[in-house]
């Protein structure tokens, strides 16, 4: 959810803050009395500089695995609730859209904002989660869409694949 340039001014804020410091910390020691030789602050501030500089990557990618891993649990929250929609003789962009709406996390927004941009697209609701799988590299919700297309297509009872996927789920991310 990061912008590129977002990302690119905190690598470059971060550089600079990692070259800044080691001079600075030498300038404070030099007042207090303490000299140190020239090139031990500029070699430190090149050091931290380049590491500061790659620090908002390892962020990123720990916030990514993160949000990752709670959209996978908000999948199979989903899978069981879509279950259910066909259980109760719901059409196939309908129990997606309902379960979609049940929910109330960030999660489920971004799944609702995706069958809702499929939607205005003109394309069918499993499309949305196709391209949010895709943006977001959670292949569960793919693996929802090809079980939703199956019915939407064929006319395909899905309960019971739903339900076996949910479960699959469950016990992947126990593990």
């Amino acid at each position: 959810g990061m912008r590129v340039e977002d990302l690119a001014a905190r690598k470059i804020g971060y550089g600079l803050l990692g070259l800044a410091f080691p001079p600075l910390a030498s300038g404070v020691l030099a007042l207090a009395g303490i000299r140190l030789p020239f090139g031990l602050p500029v070699a430190a501030g090149l050091v931290l500089g380049g590491g500061f500089f790659f620090l908002p990557d390892l962020i990123l990618r720990q916030d990514a695995a993160t949000a990752r891993a709670s959209l996978r649990q908000a999948t199979g929250v989903f899978l069981e609730l879509v279950a259910m929609e066909r259980l109760a003789a719901a059409g196939p962009s309908e129990a997606l859209d309902r379960a979609a709406g049940i929910g109330g996390s960030p999660q489920f927004t971004r799944i609702r904002d995706a069958l809702l941009r499929a939607e205005l697209a003109g394309q069918p609701s499993w499309a949305g989660l196709t391209d949010l799988a895709a943006a977001t590299g959670v292949s569960e919700l793919g693996d929802v869409a090809d079980i939703m297309r199956l019915a939407g297509r064929d006319g395909a009872a899905v309960y019971a694949t739903l339900r076996a996927r949910a479960a699959s789920l469950r016990t992947q991310l126990l593990t």
